[in-house]
């Protein structure tokens, strides 16, 4: 027998709740699953792009010295990559927001690709599966 496994949270590390909900809720067009308070002036803010069940954690690090890592958590490498089923739109609907690309729109052995970065500098990758 084998275990059901899902992704629930990928955690991005952010300066300020409040503006980064402002971002990825205007910017990258995500919806809020969660923002409650929680433990020593943290929130609990979850958001996800529309009809996904998985989320980011948007997660102010604790104390003064891991506010370094804030656009810097995977080493500059991508925190996550998504999935779409037009990149062409989702590409559209992102420069109109303002969201900046690190890499333009580019096709991969018959997938789309492009590289977007938040306030802060997390990059994430969106594609277009081929097929």
């Amino acid at each position: 027998m084998r275990a059901d496994v899902r992704l629930g949270r990928v955690i991005v590390l952010v300066r300020d709740y409040d503006e980064a909900l402002e971002f990825y809720t205007k910017s990258f067009g995500c919806e809020v699953v969660e923002d409650r308070p929680g433990p020593r002036e943290l929130r609990f803010v979850h958001v996800r792009f529309p009809g996904d069940e998985a989320a980011i954690w948007l997660l102010r690090p604790g104390g003064e010295a891991n506010l370094d890592r804030i656009g810097a958590q995977t080493g500059g490498e991508p925190v996550a990559v998504v999935y779409t089923d037009d990149l062409k739109v989702l590409a559209t609907e992102w420069q109109d927001r303002g969201v900046r690309f690190s890499v333009d729109p580019y096709d991969a052995e018959g997938a789309a690709v492009c590289h977007v970065l938040d306030l802060y500098g997390n990059e994430f990758v969106a594609v277009q599966l081929p097929g």
